[in-house]
């Protein structure tokens, strides 16, 4: 590019970042440190759901994680209400899951980065770069984490390549069509109904396995430090109960103390039983004598429909029913033991402190309404 060519950088940069376990709040924060360095003022805040807008003309930055190959909702919804950019530059990061198998293998971003540059630009933001970032792997549902040696590497390859991005930007260039990205591109196109697919299904499945099991002390720190309020202290404030706004960001299994939660594979089986479309078809047949609709549930918008809502209610219904139950101590052990997640190593980013993922901030005053204890600190904890 011709220098004469090259933007200068704005004096004022907002960096929005969504971190379950911090990969993606270190790349903000290493990218916050090179934009510091150059005498850019920056102001480094979680994502919200009714965000600062930014200053004028000041850069627009965005990390987050990958969620079922694309933008996971709070950051669509962080897009959606953002002021109209009015020609302020942007970029956008994700951190995709890393892994090792005899080798470094890459993860998959898909549409999760493009995504929320392609909103941004449609509000008037001049998008700059669009980058995607392989961290260590933290979805302790399906696998455990990696150990210490993988996971640095990973974060080491991962800062260096954000310096790069950074540097870049800086020097008023852009970093959009790489070979990468345009893979990402590709991938994130033909992926979309699998995407489509987890947000819709996927991600209020995941949101209900999560469980405590007989480890937890209710000291209530997963609710505090949940960023998207979704878990409450219930059956008197003794046991966490995950609610349909859980992302599986990861944040409260990977960072509880005693390791008590759990993502209960045994507590999935039961809650794909119930949430099945042939069940709504053998509900109907039963309870209207002669029904002879049900293939139309599989067909058209009105089966689709049906069927979702029924998807829906009968997560939240049989999860609630769980809940109940696994307070009689047996059942509570069968579900925790018929879980591969109970021998899973958890995974910490290096050097992370729980201070530095503040949770929904309106998780304090559910709490000191249900709970009269002692809200618990990261130092009363150890």
């Amino acid at each position: 590019m011709d220098p004469a060519r090259r933007a200068p950088f704005p004096a004022e940069a907002a960096i929005h970042w969504m971190s379950g376990t911090g990969n993606a709040l270190r790349l903000a924060q290493a990218f916050a440190g090179d934009l510091a360095a150059k005498g850019v003022a920056v102001r480094l805040s979680q994502a919200a759901p009714r965000p600062e807008p930014p200053p004028p003309g000041a850069w627009l930055a965005l990390f987050f994680p990958t969620h079922g190959f694309t933008t996971p909702w709070p950051v669509l919804r962080l897009c959606l209400a953002l002021p109209l950019g009015r020609g302020r530059p942007a970029s956008v990061v994700s951190t995709r899951a890393g892994w090792w198998m005899g080798a470094c293998l890459r993860g998959l971003s898909g549409s999760a980065a493009w995504l929320p540059a392609l909103l941004l630009a449609i509000k008037g933001y001049r998008v700059r770069g669009v980058l995607s970032v392989d961290m260590p792997s933290n979805w302790i549902t399906v696998h455990p984490s990696l150990n210490a040696a993988h996971v640095s590497h990973f974060i080491d390859q991962g800062r260096i390549k954000t310096h790069a991005f950074a540097r870049r930007l800086l020097e008023g260039r852009r970093h959009l069509w790489s070979v990468d990205n345009l893979f990402e591109l590709i991938c994130g196109m033909a992926l979309a109904p699998v995407s489509l697919g987890y947000l819709l299904f996927g991600r209020p499945l995941f949101a209900k396995l999560f469980m405590a099991n007989e480890r937890c002390d209710a000291c209530g720190l997963c609710a505090l430090h949940c960023p998207q309020g979704a878990i409450r202290m219930k059956a008197g404030g003794n046991w966490p109960y995950w609610t349909l706004h859980c992302e599986s960001c990861m944040r409260c299994m990977n960072l509880c103390p005693r390791q008590a939660v759990e993502a209960s594979h045994s507590l999935g089986v039961l809650l794909n039983l119930a949430a099945g479309a042939p069940v709504v078809a053998l509900l109907l047949a039963l309870a209207l004598p002669g029904w002879t609709g049900g293939p139309v549930l599989q067909k058209g918008l009105p089966g689709f429909l049906l069927n979702y809502a029924w998807y829906l209610l009968a997560l939240v219904a049989t999860y609630a029913l769980a809940f109940q139950l696994m307070r009689w101590r047996p059942l509570r052990l069968a579900f925790a033991f018929t879980t591969l997640t109970r021998w899973f190593r958890r995974y910490r980013m290096p050097g992370l402190r729980p201070s530095e993922l503040p949770g929904d901030p309106m998780n304090r005053k559910r709490r000191s309404k249900t709970d009269p204890r002692p809200v618990p600190t990261e130092s009363s904890r150890g």
